[in-house]
């Protein structure tokens, strides 16, 4: 039997490293003559979708030309036969040469999907030009990418922006925000195309201190690189995995599990492919958990502010790391979070709402992807329409909910390591269900933890939710088409997912079982 799954894991993994392979060229075009003969080889059945590989995914082609549809074929196909191996590996007994080999794929597939161009993603820019602006002195929350195109027009008036659809807002500047905006005209100008892409260009960053760090570390190593950030992130993931196997030899688990998010396809596609910077705050949460279990609170207290100040979300962890009985590492938390954000306080003469405003429009105004919230915010919307006028009741609802689902998993007696694991698995899963925004990578923080506690149901999501990137494909009229208010792609995503979750939670099947 061994032996019999030793060789399956090897042809499986040739057949993905073909797989993304791939994918890595698709995404660059491929040879029409390539197309025309995969064409004739599938009957003509699916011309469009085939011809459409030649375009590539690059920025300037139009969506509905890029090949989306062949791409989810190539992902699917890698889903399933990963699937596969999942379920064999968890009824195998441990064993180097699985373990050895998983990861060992693990990093080919990675490096084969890292020089490829994004698919469906743009957020990268907005890294860069953080990094870059951090690096040459400047304030990276001090400044809207749009305040440069209002300060070189010299647009004393709020100015609507036609093409992005947005407002942009006049603010008074003084002589040394002239003179920072003329320096980051310089920069931008030094490269014009990665500025003109960088997305919500009228909101100021978002990313906290710890990100902002290492995005201004790419950049002053190797500035406007795509393929050298992607290469550090990659790095962070590979150290995800790392802690991961930790955690599963700590709860005497076979490490070579991990193959649920070493071989994941969503975590290839968004980090390797797309460049998504959360492995970093994906590496300090895993940090922060592995030392709170192993009885380093006090590490772990800092370590998840390391990953607070990498991305928000991690904050979600903190009542659970209070409610362990380990509260004075609580003030080291805030120190650390404290500790990291004077500076930009105190640089450029920076206000603490200049700071925070790129975060106060997100929670304001971002919603999409949603599965729980959506469901809040049409009933909301059927018991009083005044009520959902704009999209903070339904949030404060949905924080209210989430907040009272996290105070109940911190007060609650907790039996031992194992089950303080759990629960951060339903923390982060929870944030990501109720969450007004959806976005796939966002999901692979949950990933990790599912190698601990395979739920099918949230495996089977982490492959339904790349369906959320045929909104990109307007040719498709399914994609336009709404039941309760609710996109019909929604109900393909979360359906499936919380049939299987409801049977899982109902049954308590033997993988789920919380030793």
């Amino acid at each position: 039997m061994l032996r019999r799954l030793r060789a399956e894991l090897i042809v499986i993994g040739v057949i993905l490293c073909g797989l993304w392979g791939s994918v890595t060229a698709m995404s660059k075009g491929l040879p029409k003559l390539w197309c025309q003969i995969i064409d004739r080889a599938t009957g003509g059945l699916f011309t469009s979708s085939v011809m459409a590989m030649e375009n590539g995914f690059y920025y300037q082609v139009d969506n509905n030309a890029m090949p989306t549809t062949a791409f989810l074929v190539v992902f699917f196909i890698a889903f399933l036969l990963v699937a596969y191996l999942t379920l064999r590996i968890e009824r195998s007994q441990a064993d180097p040469w699985l373990f050895g080999t998983v990861l060992a794929f693990a990093i080919v597939f990675r490096l084969i999907l890292l020089p490829g161009e994004p698919i469906h993603e743009n957020d990268f820019y907005r890294y860069l030009w953080d990094g870059k602006a951090t690096v040459h002195g400047i304030n990276p929350y001090k400044y809207a990418p749009s305040d440069l195109f209002m300060h070189e027009y010299h647009y004393t008036e709020d100015y609507y922006d036609d093409i992005g659809g947005v407002v942009l807002s006049a603010r008074t500047r003084e002589r040394a925000d002239m003179t920072r905006l003329d320096r980051l005209l310089e920069l931008r100008d030094a490269n014009r195309l990665f500025y003109d892409r960088i997305g919500h260009w009228q909101v100021p960053t978002i990313y906290p201190p710890v990100a902002q760090a290492v995005f201004a570390m790419i950049s002053w190593l190797r500035p406007d690189s795509f393929i050298f950030m992607k290469f550090i992130f990659m790095l962070f993931d590979l150290g995800v995995i790392a802690l991961t196997v930790l955690l599963l030899r700590h709860g005497g688990r076979n490490p070579a599990m991990v193959i649920i998010y070493a071989w994941s396809p969503l975590v290839l596609k968004e980090f390797p492919n797309a460049g998504h910077f959360d492995p970093v705050a994906i590496f300090f949460t895993l940090l922060a958990v592995y030392w709170l279990v192993t009885d380093r609170a006090l590490k772990g207290f800092v370590a998840l502010a390391l990953a607070t100040l990498s991305k928000f979300f991690s904050v979600v962890l903190l009542p659970l790391f209070a409610g362990a009985g380990r509260r004075r590492g609580i003030p080291a938390f805030f120190a650390v979070i404290a500790f990291a954000y004077v500076p930009f306080l105190l640089w450029n003469d920076a206000s603490f709402t200049e700071i925070f405003r790129g975060l106060s429009t997100y929670n304001a105004e971002w919603s999409y992807n949603s599965s729980v919230f959506a469901v809040i915010y049409r009933v909301m919307e059927e018991m009083n329409a005044d009520w959902v006028r704009t999209l903070i009741p339904p949030k404060v609802v949905a924080a209210v909910l989430y907040g009272a689902g996290i105070l109940w998993l911190s007060v609650r007696p907790c039996a031992g390591a194992t089950e303080r694991l759990h629960r951060c698995l339903l923390a982060v899963a929870g944030l990501f269900l109720i969450n007004p925004v959806g976005d796939p990578w966002y999901f692979c923080w949950c990933i990790p933890f599912l190698c601990l506690f395979p739920y099918r149901s949230w495996i089977l999501l982490s492959g339904t939710l790349i369906l959320s990137y045929l909104n990109f494909q307007s040719v498709y009229p399914f994609v336009d088409w709404i039941w309760w208010g609710i996109p019909a792609l929604s109900y393909f995503i979360y359906v499936p997912f919380f049939l299987v979750l409801v049977w899982e939670v109902r049954r308590r099947p033997d993988y789920l079982q919380v030793r």
